[in-house]
This record gives C-alpha cells, sequence and structure tokens, in this order.
C-alpha cells in the first residue's frame, strides 16, 4: 500500500498573506491614480497634481509645516504622509503665481504646462546643510566662468552669461550692490523654447528656500521672491 505524507508546514503565518494582498492592491491603488493622472493632464513629468481638501502636517529639520494637499507636488511625498507630523529632507510643492494657491482642477493646463509657457513656481524648502548658496558662488565660481562681460537684465539685475552649447542658454541674474540680494540661475537647452530659472533664499532656523519659475517672471523678481517667502512664513506652525 502506497502511503502519502503531506508536505512540511512553511511556517509562514496566514497573515503574511493577508497583509501581502493588502500591499499588493494599494500599489495597485497608486497605480491607477498615476493612469488617471496622466489620462486627465494633471501629470507633468514627475509631478503630479492633486485637487484635494485638507492639510499634512510636516517637518523639515525642526520647523513644523501645515501643508495644504494641493499644494504638495511630489507623488509618494503626498501618498505617504500621515495625518501627524513626517519628517522629511525637503519639502516639494507647487503654486500658481501670483495668488501662490495649489493645484486647482480648472487650472489644470497651467499646472501641467510648466516650463511651457505657464504661471506655476515650484517650491524646495530644505535645511541648508552645506552652508553655501548660489549667492556665496557669485564672484568665486560664476564669474570666473562668465563668458564676456555682464550685462543689463530686467528690472535691475545684472546678468552673467556662462558657457553653453551653441544654441543654449546659461545665464547669472542677481541684484547688484547687495550681498544678499536676489539671485537665480537661468537655463534653457537646445529642446527647449523656454528657459527656467533657480532661485534661492536662506531662510531663519536655517532652511532654504530654492524655487523655480519660467524667464518672463524675471520682471516681477521682487514681488515673486517676497511672495515666496511669505508663503513658507504663513504655512510654518508657530512654536509657542
Amino acid at each position: 500500500m502506497t502511503v502519502l505524507v503531506l508536505p512540511a508546514s512553511s511556517g509562514v503565518s496566514p497573515r503574511f498573506f493577508t497583509y501581502l494582498t493588502a500591499a499588493m492592491a494599494a500599489l495597485a491603488m497608486v497605480y491607477v491614480s498615476y493612469l488617471a493622472a496622466r489620462w486627465t493632464g494633471y501629470w507633468n513629468g514627475d509631478m503630479e497634481w492633486a485637487d484635494e481638501p485638507g492639510s499634512r502636517t510636516v517637518f523639515v529639520g525642526d520647523q513644523a509645516f501645515e501643508v495644504p494637499v494641493n499644494m504638495i507636488r511630489a507623488p509618494a511625498q503626498r501618498l505617504g504622509l500621515r495625518q501627524t507630523g513626517d519628517h522629511l529632507s525637503t519639502l516639494h510643492l507647487g503654486v500658481m503665481w501670483p495668488s501662490m494657491s495649489g493645484f486647482d482642477k480648472n487650472k489644470a493646463d497651467q499646472f501641467a504646462a510648466f516650463g511651457e509657457g505657464s504661471n506655476v513656481v515650484l517650491l524646495d524648502i530644505s535645511r541648508n546643510a552645506r552652508g553655501e548658496t548660489m549667492r556665496d558662488r557669485l564672484d568665486p565660481v560664476y564669474r570666473r566662468l562668465a563668458r564676456g562681460k555682464e550685462g543689463a537684465g530686467p528690472a535691475g539685475l545684472r546678468v552673467l552669461t556662462l558657457s553653453s552649447p551653441i544654441g543654449a542658454r546659461d545665464q547669472i541674474v542677481y541684484e547688484p550692490g547687495s550681498e544678499t540680494g536676489f539671485i537665480a540661475r537661468c537655463r534653457q537647452s537646445l529642446s527647449d523654447t523656454i528657459a527656467v530659472c533657480t532661485a534661492q533664499r536662506v531662510l531663519s532656523g536655517e532652511l532654504l528656500l530654492t524655487y523655480r519659475f519660467e524667464e518672463a517672471h524675471l520682471a516681477n523678481w521682487g514681488r515673486l521672491e517676497r511672495r515666496a517667502i511669505e508663503l513658507v512664513h504663513a504655512l510654518e506652525i508657530r512654536k509657542k
């Protein structure tokens, strides 16, 4: 008579398969959200926008922020945040200039067209770990790399042109007469029709604000920087 022997137990708890199924379902939901974002035009490169109510409390360094969900541009950052405080190395935001408001589905085309003719401003709030900014590099780095003499820029700014491939542009625009004034780097590659500028400002509490905008907004650089700083301060949770 043939004796049948049952296979040995794997030792895996049945709950493991429940958790695995739940995780796969969650990933499927994220993927469906991703597809929906692309189909509706809410997706632009590495940015996914969400017209959602509510806010999240997050920390960058020791500073707490209360951030509307529709301002958080990084999909993994928004989907992964808990309702309570998460600690982030960099908080990625996106707003509409000049209202500095978050994503609105009625303006989805603007958010999807950043770098192609848009009023969107992208902001990154991080710790100034290196302690060095673009302004610190103006004389020792950028002036030495400049090609030719500096020229006049929009709204009283000065312009340094750096070496770049023919047809592309790489320029430093800065506020003269101030060691801590406005400075940005504007780049336009061969494949782009519009230059995007990156500016920086050191904030209190060892925080660094880096924000990006299209070159046309340099005409309002003073107001743009003030509104960006005011937005960061408005999101801060004041320590008691």
